[in-house]
């Protein structure tokens, strides 16, 4: 295992000189000792963060969210990054309030039966289209969850399944004369609004204005229990197009859950951070990783780079040693 400035940052980030970087990584070193994590993965995480247009001071608090993120739902730093960097957007949340997204996927893990990195990858693939429909994120994780939950699928192909939706409902909004299904099949908007106007679900608040997704979400739960079979079947449609129908009517038949689990993630300030220390920091992974940190952190600040590559190799060369003889077991035992 080698590692170089120029592996671990890319100057290119920065547009910085090397001793710049290296006085950034050293600091950065320092991070990953703390977070349990290698440089290598705390300086990749930052240089994805800088490439971005994100200043110094968003970066770092951004790498500590990638980080966490990371572990607490056992996914890659790139991922991770990637993950917060689609729901950023989507929701248009500032550096600061990422923190909160972390909270609300690790309290939703920690109640339902689908994780962190699942409902992370799902909601990364619908954040946009889900707040041009008006649908909050803790709504929307809730939504993710309780079919997730319900159906046991790919938590990809649920956010997947969400995005034709919301996608739908908003070429409804623009006012689209036809709506093409993922089959093929060509609708009317008229005759979408007709068949949930004649179960009593209004799609607009005035003749030119709609209500938000998520409150007419709301109404149609509540009539839900009362439709027929046949009723259920062509809301369903309405909603989603021939394909997502039975995803649809797996939300509607969770729909108690599903606010369940948003009520949960609106009451998880801090969840993510505890989870991190409680179930990783102690870990022996994290341990492992702050050894390597710190051995990083020497070959940041003391050695010269043309002796790098050479010095980890030689240590790389003994842990693997110790870890074939099982020398270092013996001595713990």
């Amino acid at each position: 295992y080698t590692l170089s400035l120029h592996d671990a940052f890319p100057i290119m980030a920065t547009g910085d000189s090397y001793t710049n970087v290296k006085k950034m990584v050293s600091g950065y070193n320092d991070f990953a000792k703390q977070l349990g994590a290698t440089t290598t993965e705390v300086s990749a995480g930052a240089s994805d963060w800088l490439r971005q247009g994100k200043s110094i001071a968003e970066t770092n608090k951004l790498i500590q969210d990638s980080m966490v993120l990371s572990k607490v739902a056992n996914v890659s730093s790139e991922d991770a990054t990637q993950y917060l960097t689609a729901m950023m957007k989507g929701y248009r949340k500032a550096a600061d309030e990422v923190s909160s997204i972390n909270d609300s996927l690790t309290s939703i893990d920690l109640a339902a039966a689908v994780d962190a990195g699942g409902l992370a990858d799902a909601t990364s693939r619908v954040a946009a289209t889900a707040d041009l429909a008006g649908v909050s994120l803790n709504k929307l994780l809730g939504y993710e969850a309780a079919v997730g939950e319900a159906s046991q699928e790919s938590m990809s192909v649920i956010g997947n399944s969400f995005k034709t939706i919301f996608s739908r409902m908003a070429d409804i909004k623009s006012d689209k004369l036809e709506l093409i299904d993922e089959d093929g099949t060509i609708e009317t908007i008229s005759d979408v609004e007709t068949v949930l106007k004649n179960v009593g679900i209004e799609l607009r608040s005035s003749t030119n204005e709609f209500r938000g997704f998520d409150d007419v979400l709301d109404d149609t739960a509540k009539k839900w229990k009362n439709l027929s079979s046949v009723q259920r079947a062509a809301v369903s449609k309405a909603f989603a197009g021939q394909r997502q129908a039975n995803r649809f009517q797996l939300l509607m038949e969770n729909y108690d859950t599903a606010l369940a689990y948003e009520k949960i993630a609106n009451e998880s300030s801090g969840t993510a951070m505890q989870k991190f220390n409680d179930a990783y920091l102690n870990s022996i992974e994290a341990k492992q990783k702050s050894l390597q940190a710190s051995f990083e952190g020497l070959s940041v600040n003391l050695i010269s780079r043309d002796s790098i590559g050479g010095i980890l190799d030689a240590t790389q060369a003994l842990v693997e040693f110790l870890d074939k003889t099982n020398l270092l077991k013996g001595a713990l035992a």
